[in-house]
């Protein structure tokens, strides 16, 4: 580990919305909001998503194949973009003049170049199917699926992850009963597909075909026998799983899901694995803490397991090769891939391109190489400076809304502000990163850099067991635009460099709109810590309830009343929100809208904001939040999201919490009648 970004050094200024010189106007708009992409027909009152993104969304397109429009996706999509062009720079550049991690993100970069990937062809993927096709028994295969899971799996900063390549997951966690250490968690997996309803519900007969050839596809592409055959009884096996897994809400619930065991007791509980073989293969010491998610499902998983012939387990397992690394394989094996997963669920296991794909292959390799050039090119200090002044203000804005709680306890009262006060903020980047000295990285084996890559950031994360938590460890990259991440085991949060960037954040802008935007996305992650999950966690991070009973009582309660509003939302015929699914999220948001407000007007320090364009500092708030949520789904990505209850619908990010914030109804005119419109005795009063 090195000690890194003890100054910023500056950077020519691209054509992409990062710069480490503050621009000197806003990027967007006179004051930071786009009035063209408004829809004035629209009463604010009747849909408010629509008053602020109506115009846009109306001359607004998809392309055929586009699974939606987003400003989110913009983003990240340019960050993706900035990461390359970073690396191409690299690349240009004499070895001589650079440092060791510039000149190892450059090697790796060129390892990605068409030319040289394509003439290996399926070469690289070669010693992986003949392992796989000389398992002789369950428990090489056991040890197969540890040395998959663990070494072999990278860590992804992107949300294409594949859970379900094996029938189980492992990674490092921190331990919920003793936060001071880390554990072995194992999880239940097996699901190539986004949740246990897409094998067994009807409703998804289509799209489980549609899968099933599309797997055939893939399993001719790499010479597997009977690929038609193999792919039906891996459908048939993953419904198996499907049956005894943890529904999606289930997995959700933290008391439920973290069970301390011994190797002992989970060989017990799941015998169908011979789980030393497992642990053997993912490099793990059996004398460690151990612990699973749910413990009846992990041995349903199991039993699935031990009743399945090994012909059909080793398909599988070449399946999820196939799918995990065609990424890093040649262009035509790429395209299946890609044709593949945007056939199932459209923009999340693929990227837009397979430039992006290499990109984001180096950028979940090397992610703290990428950071530690991203950030000295890139991030201003006054930007951090900004940033963390704001995070602070809605922090403190929080802790009097808990003061002055008219429900709370006293003895709630100074639990909760006992926990805000030790809560540690970091914005931009951590303080430390990996040096990767240990690396071994060639200028012409992408496919080979990103095992060993998986490995050595393995081997990390497993050293880790003889370490007590180190809480200024980040769980997020610097150069990834992700919503801020509350950990409640660490009792901290994290505000990555790229989410400071418009619309969410422009140093330029209005103070308003910078609240309302990237303020009211900070702010959901803040309240976290007293909504969900913080509700289920102590200021030490344990697990366990920590607020008196009566408190508790009052707070679930105005949960459940959350969870059916949303659950009554129907965006499309017949498919409601899953709001218990959502709540993670749709909760903290409110309040994190009202704290990012009370922080704005305790920032103006008793001054009257300027009126701008007719619109008052609170609709100008207002407005930036709208704006940061704008977007336009294909109704296949809408329909697959609310199924999954991956997240709420971006217009609904508007319209579900703000009827709920009395300020939103005197800044727009709210009335009676408007269709959003609540009673004040039925608008939510969190804290």
């Amino acid at each position: 580990m090195n000690c890194l970004f003890k100054c910023i050094a500056a950077a020519a200024a691209l054509s992409l919305p990062f710069a480490t010189e503050p621009a000197a106007a806003a990027a967007i708009g006179s004051w930071g909001v786009d009035l063209s992409d408004q829809n004035r027909s629209v009463r604010p009152g009747d849909d408010f998503a629509m008053y602020q993104n109506g115009g846009w969304f109306n001359r607004t397109e998809l392309k055929p194949g586009q699974s939606l429009s987003a400003y989110w996706r913009d983003v990240r999509v340019a960050g993706t973009l900035r990461v390359d062009e970073m690396m191409t720079s690299l690349d240009s550049q004499n070895p001589a003049n650079q440092d060791r991690i510039e000149a190892l993100v450059a090697r790796f970069h060129r390892s990605g170049d068409d030319k040289i990937v394509n003439r290996k062809g399926l070469a690289p993927l070669g010693p992986t199917l003949r392992t796989i096709r000389s398992i002789k028994n369950k428990r090489q295969f056991a040890q197969l699926m540890g040395a998959v899971e663990g070494p072999g799996t990278l860590r992804y900063v992107q949300s294409r992850l594949i859970p379900g390549r094996n029938f189980y997951g492992v990674n490092i966690v921190q331990d919920q009963q003793d936060p001071s250490r880390y554990a072995i968690f194992i999880s239940q997996a097996g699901l190539i597909l986004p949740g246990p309803e897409y094998y067994t519900d009807p409703a998804f007969k289509d799209l489980k075909a549609t899968y099933q050839a599309g797997m055939a596809k893939m399993l001719r592409h790499i010479g597997w026998a009977d690929p038609e055959r193999s792919a039906r009884q891996i459908v048939e096996l993953e419904t198996k799983v499907a049956v005894v897994h943890s529904s999606l809400e289930e997995l959700r619930d933290p008391a439920k899901t973290f069970h301390r065991v011994t190797l002992a007791q989970l060989s017990r509980q799941a015998p169908g694995v011979d789980w030393r073989a497992f642990f053997r293969g993912a490099e793990l010491p059996t004398d460690a803490l151990i612990a699973v998610d749910v413990p009846e499902a992990i041995g349903g998983i199991a039993k699935v397991y031990a009743d399945s012939p090994l012909d059909v387990l080793k398909a599988k397992e070449a399946f999820g090769a196939i799918l995990v690394d065609a990424p890093r394989l040649d262009s035509s094996t790429y395209q299946i891939y890609k044709d593949f997963a945007d056939s199932i669920v459209p923009g999340i296991l693929a990227s837009p391109s397979r430039k992006n794909e290499i990109t984001n292959l180096i950028e979940d390799s090397v992610q703290d190489a990428i950071s530690a050039v991203w950030v000295k090119r890139y991030f201003s200090p006054e930007v951090k400076a900004k940033a963390l002044t704001m995070a602070t203000m809605m922090k403190d804005a929080l802790d009097r809304r808990v003061l002055h709680s008219p429900w709370l306890s006293p003895e709630g009262k100074r639990l909760a502000h006992a926990k805000l006060s030790t809560m540690e903020i970091s914005v931009g980047y951590p303080d430390r990163l990996d040096d990767y000295r240990d690396l071994v990285i060639k200028d012409d084996d992408l496919f080979g850099n990103a095992s060993r890559s998986a490995e050595h950031n393995w081997r990390r994360q497993v050293a880790q067991l003889k370490r007590r938590v180190d809480r200024s460890q980040w769980s997020l990259v610097p150069f990834y635009a992700q919503i801020p991440a509350y950990t409640p085991t660490t009792n901290s949060l994290i505000v990555p460099a790229a989410m400071l960037v418009p619309p969410f954040f422009d140093i330029a802008a209005d103070d308003a709109v910078n609240y309302g935007a990237v303020g009211t996305i900070i702010g959901p992650s803040i309240a976290a810590a007293v909504t969900v999950p913080g509700i289920n966690y102590d200021g030490s991070g344990r697990l366990g309830p920590w607020l008196p009973a009566a408190d508790k009582a009052h707070f679930d309660r105005a949960r459940q009343k959350v969870i059916a509003l949303y659950s009554r939302e129907e965006p499309l015929p017949g498919l409601h929100l899953k709001g218990e699914l959502l709540v993670q999220e749709s909760l903290p948001d409110i309040l994190g809208i009202e704290i990012a407000l009370d922080a704005y007007h305790a920032s103006l320090q008793g001054k009257v904001p300027a009126v701008l364009d007719g619109y008052t500092g609170d609709q100008r708030f207002f407005l930036g939040r709208a704006q940061s949520w704008r977007a336009k789904f294909a109704q296949t990505t809408l329909r697959n999201q609310i199924a999954a209850g991956i997240n709420t619908p971006p217009y609904f990010r508007l319209n579900g919490p703000l009827p709920n914030v009395d300020e939103w109804y005197a800044a727009f005119d709210v009335k009676p009648g408007d269709k959003l419109y609540l009673p004040p005795e039925q608008r939510l009063r969190l804290w």
